[in-house]
């Protein structure tokens, strides 16, 4: 409990913790961008194997957009 006194009389002093600017958001969206291409990769594996050509290019083109999407953050990451 003295604990606990001692962090919330010093919190004052030492300020709000924030998160660090601009590097989790991209991390973040590094991530989605990686996840979203290989659902696409998937779906556009699954769509031309059962010859679906219209749902095939357009989630090629999904695919294309979320790995510039990721290119870019892994960019603005390092």
């Amino acid at each position: 409990m003295e604990l606990v006194a001692l962090v919330t009389q010093n919190m004052g002093r030492t300020g709000p913790i924030s998160p660090s600017r601009g590097g989790a958001s991209w991390a973040v969206v590094l991530v989605i961008a990686l996840m979203w291409a290989l659902v696409s990769a998937v779906v556009v594996t699954e769509s031309a194997n059962r010859g679906m050509r219209r749902r095939t290019w357009g989630w090629m083109a999904s695919f294309v957009m979320s790995t510039l999407v990721a290119a870019y953050s892994f960019w603005r990451l390092v």
